[in-house]
């Protein structure tokens, strides 16, 4: 049976269609006729609606069949109660009239998986894995599961997510970035270690402070310059939120390394059991950021970790002249993550006087845009 040239024209007719289609997709396997039973109101009560009611009549008994209602009001349509039959049979054609393409994904993984050493294996949750299909391009499912089975039997310690990543799917280390859930929900008894936190750092001769800096360019300018400012600080590269982790002074949870810029440095011993706080030493500590809220967020962060935390006042003095000459750029015109108040983070010099003036002025300087020779 071709497809009615007039199908088109008949949205209650096509409407009736796409319902089966819906149900069909929902259950691919379905092998009995579909049933739908039509209310006084699915056609128009005038003539139109006599003439479709007529038009469907026609697609029985090849395409679907109809069973007028037993019993029905004096006065409604003929329609009203009748109950249609799809032939499941049709469905191909169906879906050919209405240009739909059935997605059998979900069930041709269900098969694949069921078909696998997977559903023996104890430390497998297989309800998940059965509702969670995992693709990869130019992969079929089961060349997938073959992967899945040999992540169940991966008896490694000590392996991260990019690593497990990388050695069980074409070497693809960044492929379950966004499905550590998955995993961890997937495969019961797997053990992902968290990835160590690099953090670099330079250490003066002599140092009794130390200094964190959002951006590597400043980080490395304020080393290779060395300034009347930061002669006696340590300098460690902040990177952005990174250090904001509650494992940063967690040993096991970080990598240190110490930048060498020439003969004349400390042993690190010291400036390490002072990070993991194996030390009496007290190291004032300081942060210079960007001018804008994302910095106050992550000096509020890191003052969770380094108590004693304060604004570095000379760079920031340096950017708050410049946001005052009206040299900065307003907040608005550039997508800056991370732009949110944090109302307060418990440093005196940026609650009193740096969140409001970025308040008050609405806009940013980045910290590379200080000049560090004219910081005296």
């Amino acid at each position: 049976m071709d497809k009615p040239p007039w199908l088109e024209d008949e949205p209650e007719i096509k409407q009736l269609l796409q319902s089966f289609v819906g149900r069909i997709a929902k259950m691919p396997d379905a092998i009995k006729p579909l049933r739908s039973s039509l209310k006084p109101d699915h056609f128009a009560q005038n003539e139109q609606g006599n003439q479709s009611w007529a038009l469907l009549k026609r697609l029985a008994p090849d395409f679907i069949d109809i069973k007028p209602a037993t019993k029905r009001n004096l006065f409604d349509p003929e329609w009203s109660g009748a109950i249609v039959y799809f032939k499941i049979e049709n469905k191909d054609k169906l879906f050919e009239w209405l240009n739909f393409k059935l997605d059998d994904s979900l069930h041709r993984w269900q098969q694949a998986l069921n078909a696998s050493d997977l559903a023996a294996c104890d430390s497998v949750n297989f309800d998940s894995l059965n509702v969670s299909p995992i693709t990869f391009p130019g992969k079929t499912d089961s060349e997938m599961i073959q992967k899945l089975v040999l992540i169940a039997n991966d008896n490694r310690k000590e392996l991260t997510l990019r690593e497990i990543s990388a050695r069980h799917f074409w070497g693809d280390s960044k492929f379950l970035d966004n499905k550590s859930d998955w995993l961890a929900n997937s495969f019961m008894n797997l053990s992902v270690s968290a990835r160590k936190i690099q953090v670099n750092y330079f250490l003066p001769e002599y140092y009794d402070q130390v200094l964190f800096v959002e951006n590597l360019d400043t980080y490395h300018q304020l080393i290779q310059k060395r300034g009347d400012f930061t002669q006696t600080f340590a300098i460690v590269y902040a990177s952005g939120f990174r250090l904001t982790a509650s494992r940063i002074r967690v040993p096991g949870s970080v990598s240190l390394h110490q930048v060498s810029q020439n003969q004349c440095q400390s042993q690190p011993q010291p400036f390490i059991d002072w990070w993991f706080g194996r030390s009496a030493d007290n190291l004032p500590s300081f942060f210079w950021g960007d001018f804008d809220f994302s910095a106050m967020s992550i000096l509020k962060l890191l003052r969770h970790q380094f108590n004693d935390m304060q604004l570095w006042q000379p760079g920031y003095q340096a950017m708050q002249q410049q946001v005052e000459a009206g040299n900065a750029h307003l907040m608005s015109l550039r997508d800056k993550s991370g732009q949110n108040d944090p109302v307060d983070t418990g440093c005196d010099y940026a609650d009193s006087v740096i969140l409001p003036l970025l308040r008050q002025h609405q806009s940013c300087f980045d910290q590379e845009g200080i000049d560090l020779d004219r910081l005296r």
